[in-house]
């Protein structure tokens, strides 16, 4: 956001407890694969050179999704939407929207949860555990997008968005 914009509406929504709970357990049991295969002592160079470094690089995606997925954050100032998981971040100005609807989530139209690609220029950035959102309709060039964000207050939402 801009320093000089003050927020009309702003949202943090936390990724449900078991989500969080799973992606820590694969770090987990990441730490204790490596910490066996060399605890066993049978590591040649192909240990080093291949399972080390993969191991290494699956670890630190993991710890990536797990501080980027914790929370759904979303601002609305007087100029523009934005949300984002993480550094991946999403910003709309609020003079392209043509519409808005506060809504419940299909995970099947979007193929699941998380930052979604479906057809029909549909996007989506959504959150298991939290059922409604609001679906913005807006005009990028030639398109038409639409895009679902989860909310736990999806009509207060809409209506900071509404109120341009």
């Amino acid at each position: 956001m801009k320093a000089s914009s003050p927020l009309r509406y702003q949202e943090e929504v936390p990724a449900p407890l078991w989500l969080q709970a799973v992606i820590l357990f694969g770090v987990a049991a990441l730490v204790a694969g490596v910490a066996v295969s060399a605890a066993t002592g049978q590591v040649g160079w192909q240990t080093y050179a291949l399972y080390y470094p993969f191991m290494a690089l699956v670890g630190a995606l993991l710890v990536f999704v797990f501080f980027s997925f914790r929370y759904l954050r979303i601002a609305v100032s007087d100029e523009e939407l934005r949300f984002a998981f993480g550094m991946l971040r999403r910003t709309l100005p609020l003079a392209a929207i043509q519409s808005v609807e506060a809504k419940k989530y299909r995970w099947l139209t979007y193929g699941g949860w998380g930052i979604r690609y479906a057809l029909g220029g549909r996007r989506a950035w959504s959150l298991p555990g939290v059922p409604e959102g609001v679906e913005f309709t807006l005009a990028e060039g030639t398109r038409v997008r639409r895009y679902f964000v989860s909310s736990r207050s999806p009509e207060l939402l809409a209506e900071a968005v509404r109120g341009r």
